[in-house]
């Protein structure tokens, strides 16, 4: 998360989550959670552009629950010096991952990871 990154330069103001890439770069993101029918627009973006436009940021990732990005929206991420990846709704449709049906499920699994993990380890 943002405030837990201990690279962050201040409270959240657009930036959700920030990783380091397999690769060594520094990906900031950005999760949109809207209806389907909802179209991204330009304004819901600015701030995480702008906030992510910095030198420690390497690239940009957008992750949303909607295939639908305005004009003016895709043309702003298409026009930055840092890439912008989108992740959209269909993606995570195709994607061959059996999602759990419940966000507790991934609660029980970080326990039964962390039982795994101090079994192995004695």
């Amino acid at each position: 998360m943002w405030d837990e990154w201990p690279g962050n330069w201040g409270r959240d103001k657009g930036i959700d989550l920030v990783f380091k890439h397999r690769n060594g770069e520094t990906w900031a993101v950005q999760a949109k959670c809207y209806a389907k029918k909802y179209s991204i627009k330009k304004e819901d973006l600015d701030t995480f552009l702008s906030e992510s436009n910095r030198k420690a940021i390497s690239r940009r990732l957008l992750i949303a629950s909607t295939d639908r990005i305005g004009r003016n929206a895709v043309e702003v991420c298409q026009g930055q010096e840092k890439p912008v990846t989108r992740f959209m709704l269909s993606v995570f449709e195709r994607a061959e991952i059996d999602y759990p049906s419940d966000y507790r499920e991934l609660l029980l699994g970080d326990l039964i990871n962390q039982s795994l993990m101090v079994v192995c380890h004695q």
